[in-house]
């Protein structure tokens, strides 16, 4: 779960978006302006925070979620693992008001479902509820984004905070105990002769705080078809002042020399009443000028500030409350993986056209070392002729491919289930699940990113570096932890078998099978780099529907 110091003052901006949304984010972003800059971030975090009002231990354990869509209120319980409100009041506090308003525009790349859903502050627990059943506000326009790896994606997310109501001292002058936030006699009593019977009540956390005021996202999605046309939009992005940042992402035409029609805007707005849906980047760029005007005349409470029973004076001394939001990262970090790879071949079926599969020929090889590499057209001709019509084809691999993401989806969704209808703590593991490696190790790419006339390890270097590092240092930039951040010896691991098809073996004897049919056709390889002793065998495409034949039990004449 992302924990942060909360914070509820000013930048020192112009409090009605008096500027240009370009013109701010220049200020914020740009070079010239970031001493400025940093200094106006000093002066604000120097200012007193509501939550700082309860005390500092309260601070360094509070953390943000997004409000809830149902009814909710100051004080009410927190579920960390079911990321809902609990409507019990457990706390004795009195409501304050932070009049002050705070404004930040921010631009930032993200390259999986993922990594969008933290670019919005998104929790894994609201995420999980997402997954598990419906969603909706926020989770659910980052569930129904879709973000490819064949395509260069940035969010704009533009907030303003009217300040905060936050949970202060009942009664200052009553004394020790009277200064702080405490739990109500019953619930201090319940806390200390039947823990989890006020872990059911109460939660592990209140809401000490709620964040009215307006945010907004727009997610520009530019799809590059060749390495150049990202370098190039990426570049024009990366090195440049917010106003050319934004036309660069919303146009993508001055960047990548492909028509606008190839870029795709999403937005989505919480907060402001009666305006109409934006159309194109004008309006966008309008709603987001206009998003502190909305703010102050139709707020919404879209954050709220949770803190920690524990740091409370009267909470019983050397207990805990053992909610771990570690599951729900978990299951929230796999469907991201497989979500985008999901989403990518399905991208690849759309257009087939524009798209090249490897394949690996290994007939007078000795070793996977001697196999060639090709990159072949997808489409539903036998790859090799000799084998009739019923010869696998490209588009055949492709679809086996999915299955694989499919049902990876499938399992993630039912964990998620699980954990929110689960009594005691969810229970997930990662393992049970093949790496999405498994899959990008397979995948195709787009016909232009292969420029000129590689040579076999330019081959397999251009597939490794977009489908297995890129991937790999996406995660590795969210945390060294993050599920997906792989080490360059293990995505090396995965690069050997760029060409090969995988099948995943039922059991043992399936398995057995297979490899008997693969046994003096050449060289193949079993397990997975993340797990060596599971039962996959990868082997040629011309030995694929051989052996799946073999693993699913049916009799096979002759194997190439």
């Amino acid at each position: 779960m992302h924990i942060r110091r909360s914070v509820f003052a000013t930048l020192g901006l112009l409090p009605a978006f008096a500027l240009t949304a370009c013109d701010q984010i220049d200020a914020l972003v740009s070079g010239s302006g970031s001493a400025e800059t940093k200094a106006q971030a000093r002066s604000f975090a120097q200012r007193p925070s509501p939550a700082e009002r309860l005390d500092e231990a309260a601070v360094a354990a509070a953390f943000m979620v997004e409000a809830p869509e149902t009814g909710l209120d100051l004080g009410w319980g927190w579920s960390v693992d079911r990321g809902q409100v609990i409507p019990t009041e457990c706390v004795e506090f009195t409501r304050r008001d932070d009049p002050a308003q705070e404004t930040t525009v921010s631009i930032e790349e993200v390259r999986d479902s993922q990594s969008l859903s933290k670019a919005m502050d998104i929790s894994s627990s609201v995420s999980v509820n997402a997954i598990g059943y419906s969603a909706s506000g926020k989770a659910k326009f980052a569930k129904n984004t879709k973000i490819t790896s064949f395509s260069t994606t940035y969010t704009i997310r533009a907030e303003v905070r009217n300040g905060a109501i936050y949970a202060g001292p009942k009664d200052p002058e009553r004394g020790h105990l009277g200064a702080a936030v405490v739990l109500t006699d019953a619930a201090a009593a319940m806390a200390r002769r039947d823990l989890e019977a006020f872990q059911q009540a109460c939660g592990e956390g209140f809401v000490s705080a709620k964040m009215t005021g307006a945010e907004a996202f727009a997610v520009i999605d530019i799809q590059t078809r060749s390495k150049s046309e990202s370098e190039k939009v990426k570049a024009s992005i990366k090195g440049s002042g917010w106003g050319v940042k934004v036309n660069a992402a919303f146009a993508a035409t001055s960047a990548s020399g492909r028509d606008s029609s190839n870029t795709n805007i999403s937005f989505y707005q919480a907060g402001g009443s009666g305006n109409p849906l934006p159309k194109d980047k004008d309006e966008i760029l309008t709603r987001i000028t206009n998003l502190s005007q909305d703010a102050l005349d139709a707020p919404k409470t879209y954050s709220l500030e949770i803190t920690p029973y524990q740091v409370l004076e009267n909470f019983p001394r050397g207990e805990e409350l053992t909610a771990d939001a570690g599951e729900t990262d978990e299951i929230a970090a796999a469907w991201g993986l497989f979500r985008t790879v999901y989403d990518d071949i399905g991208t690849v079926f759309a257009d087939p056209s524009v798209f090249t599969l490897a394949v690996a020929d290994c007939s007078d090889a000795e070793t996977l070392a001697a196999c060639t590499i090709s990159f072949k057209p997808i489409n539903g001709e036998a790859l090799y002729p000799d084998d009739g019509p019923g010869g696998v084809t490209t588009l055949e691999l492709l679809g086996a491919l999915q299955d694989v993401a499919l049902l990876a989806l499938d399992r993630i969704e039912l964990g998620a289930q699980n954990c929110l209808e689960a009594d005691e703590d969810c229970a997930f593991d990662p393992a049970a699940l093949r790496s999405s490696y498994a899959v990008r190790a397979n995948m195709p790419l787009p016909t232009g990113w292969l420029e000129g006339t590689p040579g076999q390890a330019e081959l397999r270097a251009a597939h490794t570096a977009f489908h297995l590092r890129d991937a790999a240092r996406g995660r590795c930039e969210i945390s060294s932890l993050e599920l997906g951040c792989v080490s360059n010896a293990e995505i090396d691991a995965w690069s050997t078998r760029v060409g090969l098809v995988s099948l995943a073996a039922p059991d043992r004897d399936a398995f057995a099978r297979g490899m008997s049919v693969m046994d003096g056709l050449g060289p193949y390889l079993t397990g997975d780099p993340d797990r060596p002793d599971a039962l996959t065998l990868w082997v040629p495409p011309a030995q694929f529907q051989a052996v799946r034949q073999a693993m699913s039990g049916i009799a096979v004449a002759e194997a190439r």
